[in-house]
């Protein structure tokens, strides 16, 4: 199924295709958090939740908590971290296709 995107969203898909690293079992992997993506796109973050709220509810990508704290000893810090939806068993050029982007 192909979904339209703005251009805002576009821009973020593209964002995190670029950004995309090898893994095993699949072409790539991408885990960014809502700040790199708002500081690296230049997008303000109160608009950044919207584009990629709408990029969930279209199932190109999804989130989920982590703690990003790497002490053990002290309290989790969690992060929001954004993914590709299936993008283990999506490989790019399927991303673009459903995306539609060249």
């Amino acid at each position: 199924m192909k979904v339209q995107l703005t251009e805002l969203e576009n821009t973020v898909v593209v964002y995190s295709l670029n950004r995309l690293e090898p893994w095993i079992g699949s072409e790539g992997y991408s885990d960014l958090d809502t700040k790199e993506i708002s500081e690296d796109t230049k997008i303000p973050m109160n608009k950044l939740r919207g584009v990629l709220s709408s990029l969930e509810q279209k199932e190109v990508m999804y989130s989920y908590e982590h703690d990003a704290n790497d002490d053990w000893d002290r309290k989790p810090k969690w992060v929001k971290l954004w993914l590709f939806a299936d993008q283990e068993e999506t490989d790019i050029e399927s991303i673009k296709l459903k995306c539609q982007i060249a």
